[in-house]
């Protein structure tokens, strides 16, 4: 029989059991909330989560161009169809971007036709997008992604990826331009094309950093998503943002998926990084400004201390679909 003293030790010593902060169930509706990235999440402490969003990072490597088609018309979709497989079972969704180049690690299978240029000392290599073998292969690609993933019933959307770095439509860093490697307009409309055959316009989502012309075709086309990357940097959000809204109206019109994505930090460390100059209110403030439908804080889910913002946002989102 165990004694007094034994018994408090044992007591002391033993792992103490928190209980799960249960699920705001009313706060659950499919293809909208708070997204994850790269794994299925169905809540994060108490906010649930529907959306899965998918992309190339030196931490998944198997969404990379590489890995997806090492040889020329060889596909692998099976990481992408195994989670979303997973979402299904669960009634969440899937959205994804496809990555040809990233200034990193080599992202583009070694196959591929290249263009290099060398400036103050750094050679940037990346796939040469206004080549007409790499524009058919890409359009292969991304037609064959539409018949693997486009009918899935986890797909929720694809970005129009593919060119700049991450597919973002940009090139711009250590001295590079877009101009030095970036195609023409004519070739850049092709490439939104390629994404409209594959999955169709109403499935497909815009980045708001690509040029202004490109959105603009886009959407005359029927495209009726779109994703704003970098929200919460402050020169994005009040510079480039509100210019692009300014500037082309039709995108206040969009009511497809609109998805807002943190940039830099995760909100928790927030206002502690000097590219943050928004409060964590403002930033729901804008979102419902903005019509958002998701919000991904770098695959992260949300602090205590914000989600009473968080959930005012997210039950006006709510209120707005209905």
């Amino acid at each position: 029989m165990m004694n007094k003293a034994t018994l408090f030790f044992a007591l002391l010593l033993a792992p103490v059991l928190v209980a799960a902060q249960p699920v705001d169930e009313s706060l659950r509706i499919t293809g909208a909330g708070l997204a994850s990235y790269g794994v299925v999440k169905t809540e994060y402490d108490e906010i649930p989560c529907t959306i899965t969003y998918l992309r190339g990072a030196d931490w998944k490597p198997e969404y990379y161009w590489r890995a997806v088609e090492p040889q020329p018309g060889v596909y692998d979709f099976s990481p992408f169809l195994d989670v979303m497989d997973e979402a299904a079972s669960v009634g969440s969704k899937v959205g994804f971007r496809m990555i040809t180049h990233h200034p990193g690690p080599r992202t583009f299978p070694s196959w591929v036709k290249t263009k290099s240029i060398t400036r103050n000392g750094y050679t940037m290599t990346v796939p040469d997008w206004a080549d007409p073998g790499v524009k058919a292969a890409l359009r292969d690609l991304t037609l064959e992604m539409g018949r693997q993933l486009g009918d899935h019933p986890a797909f929720l959307f694809a970005d129009i990826g593919l060119l700049g770095f991450s597919g973002e439509w940009h090139t711009e860093h250590l001295g590079f331009e877009d101009t030095d490697f970036m195609p023409s307009l004519d070739i850049m409309y092709e490439y939104v094309d390629m994404h409209i055959d594959a999955f169709g316009a109403e499935n497909l989502v815009l980045n708001l950093g690509m040029e202004r012309e490109i959105i603009v075709y886009a959407l005359e086309h029927g495209v009726n998503g779109w994703r704003h990357d970098g929200f919460g940097a402050w020169t994005k959000n009040e510079i480039l943002y509100p210019a692009r809204f300014n500037a082309i109206p039709a995108l206040w019109d969009v009511t497809g998926v609109r998805m807002f994505e943190i940039w830099g930090r995760n909100i928790s460390d927030w206002p502690e990084d000097d590219i943050v100059q928004w409060t964590t209110a403002e930033l729901f403030d804008e979102a419902s400004k903005y019509g958002a439908t998701i919000f991904a804080n770098m695959g992260n889910g949300i602090p205590d201390r914000d989600k009473p913002a968080y959930k005012a946002w997210h039950r006006a989102m709510m209120a707005a679909q209905e």
